[in-house]
């Protein structure tokens, strides 16, 4: 239905006389002057009202001989609140261009030649400038806190404060000194995309992204501790960080294999827990070379220095978990 036949509909029903003439006529067909008798009215006066209803699609008459008989449109009645006041998607997409052309007069405010000026203090303007910022990241790269500065002076000097408001404001998650985007931003208008899209901020992003790719990731030894009782669980990665990350999501999520560590996870809360690094090992240049046996061996001798079981840690002898 469009707005203005909603309007119309509406504005036709704000009556208290056309309201009592339309219960009357739901009941059943009736002439002006059956309707003026009733409600003590003038045919006149009664007259103008069908009108009204009439002009709005509310009510249909029908000539009869002399008269005119009045009967309520089904077709209207039968319309559900929710689709009488309903915006066409013409209309939805007028408003949707007015929020773009908005946005992007805001973002021409505060940015010039792809650097931002100064962060708006108004919320909504800077949740507006954060969505351009957040644009600058992939959702499946993590980044080291470094890489986030690196990007974010592409476009601001300040890259700490805008890195603390990235978090705070839910775009970016961080842990363990690393960064993950957790939401895609909403799109940005084509004229302000191709102007923060380019030149040297696109060059810098494909060049992190380029060495995030290439880089060799970190092995060795990793602890979980956890602060309030002590207790510690060790084991041995090829990826440091990505392990990080996936037992990280695990005990967020409650399915971690090691019951003892996720039931105290869940007791104490994440806040109670670090990860962190006890070893490194270093790649070996010779063919072949395999490292899952120089990890096992380290991991042995952490494990025996440290002795993470029973009621110093959670490790279970003859287990990796």
């Amino acid at each position: 239905m469009k707005m203005i036949d909603s309007i119309n509909t509406l504005k036709a029903l704000a009556d208290q006389s056309r309201l009592m003439i339309v219960n009357a006529l739901l009941e059943k067909p009736q002439y002006v002057e059956e309707l003026a008798q009733r409600f003590g009215l003038s045919a006149s006066t009664v007259s103008f009202h069908l009108k009204k209803l009439e002009k709005a699609g509310l009510v249909l008459g029908e000539k009869q001989q002399y008269y005119v008989i009045y009967q309520v449109n089904p077709q209207v009645f039968d319309v559900p609140l929710r689709t009488l006041i309903s915006i066409e998607p013409e209309t939805s997409q007028l408003e949707q261009e007015r929020i773009d052309l908005y946005r992007q007069k805001i973002l021409n405010t505060f940015f010039s030649n792809g650097r931002l000026e100064k962060i708006p203090t108004q919320h909504k303007k800077m949740l507006m400038v954060l969505e351009v910022i957040a644009s600058s990241f992939d959702m499946d790269l993590i980044y080291t806190e470094q890489e986030v500065n690196d990007l974010i002076t592409v476009i601001y000097d300040d890259h700490c404060t805008i890195r603390r408001l990235l978090v705070d404001e839910g775009y970016m998650s961080r842990d363990q000194g690393l960064y993950r985007l957790l939401r895609e931003p909403a799109t940005v208008p084509d004229k302000e995309w191709k102007n923060y899209k380019r030149g040297k901020m696109l060059s810098r992003k494909e060049e992190l992204k380029k060495a995030y790719k290439e880089r060799e990731p970190e092995m060795g030894i990793y602890q979980i501790r956890n602060i309030k009782n002590g207790k510690v669980f060790i084991g041995s990665s090829q990826n440091l960080p990505g392990i990080y990350n996936r037992y990280s999501f695990q005990l967020k999520r409650g399915c971690h294999r090691n019951k003892d560590l996720q039931n105290d996870w869940n007791e104490y809360g994440e806040d109670s827990f670090v990860f962190e690094t006890l070893d490194t090992l270093k790649a070996k240049t010779d063919p072949g070379w395999k490292p899952e046996a120089d990890l096992d061996m380290l991991c042995e001798l952490w494990l025996e220095k440290v002795q993470p079981y029973g009621e110093r840690g959670y490790n279970k002898k003859g287990r990796n978990f």
